[in-house]
């Protein structure tokens, strides 16, 4: 493993500098940006929780009704690049992170 300021030393060596340019979208892969951009709305212009959705088990929910809910317990929260988190068991939901 190498230090940050060697990490940033690396990173800055690889930087091209010079004059800007107008260019297309398309076009701009390898480029980097000669001022700030910022966005006109926020994406998702909602509150997210970061959250696609729970695995669960469609045993358990089989009666479930508006009426008649069924409480799972919360297990443990599937996050993206953690691979699949094995056996599910009766009365859990894991919630799934987006990217999962």
């Amino acid at each position: 493993m190498i230090s940050i300021s060697e990490a940033i030393r690396l990173v800055l060596g690889r930087i091209r500098s010079g004059g800007s340019e107008s260019v297309e979208i398309s076009e701009a892969c390898g480029s980097t940006l000669a001022e700030d951009l910022r966005a006109e709305a926020d994406v998702p212009g909602f509150r997210n929780s970061q959250m696609d959705g729970f695995a669960v088990r469609a045993t358990d929910l089989s009666g479930a009704s508006a009426k008649a809910p069924v409480i799972l317990e919360a297990g443990e929260t599937v996050a993206a690049g953690s691979g699949a988190p094995g056996r599910l068991n009766p009365g859990v939901a894991l919630p799934i992170m987006t990217g999962a």
